[in-house]
């Protein structure tokens, strides 16, 4: 698994696709393009997508993020996703890091609905 944490991968997602890795992990916390890039260019490889932002205790909206989610599973089957953080969790206290995996979870059921 190769995995990119703390910004954008949209610019360099085609070249990602070219590593040897079984799967790309992508912080999507941290791009507004990144669903609309890899629905565009394809992916040659399983996808982790880093959904929730491990740096900070705010969640997201969970339907913009299923939104986001549905918008690459109109192109690629739901066992090739993997539903990640964007980056680990131990920079959050712990009540923040549980919170956060409890919206990763909230946000699969959105997406299965």
């Amino acid at each position: 698994m190769l995995a990119t944490y703390d910004g954008d991968a949209a610019p360099l997602y085609a070249q990602l696709n070219s590593v040897p890795a079984d799967i790309i992990a992508l912080d999507f916390a941290s791009s507004a393009t990144l669903a609309e890039v890899i629905v565009s260019t394809g992916a040659s490889k399983e996808l982790g997508l880093g959904l929730v932002d491990g740096r900070s205790p705010l969640l997201e909206d969970p339907q913009q993020v299923a939104a986001d989610v549905r918008a690459v599973l109109r192109r690629y089957p739901f066992e090739q996703i993997h539903l990640l953080p964007s980056c680990g969790l131990g920079s959050l206290p712990r009540d923040y890091a549980r919170a956060k995996l409890a919206h990763l979870a909230a946000i699969h059921r959105h997406i299965s609905a």
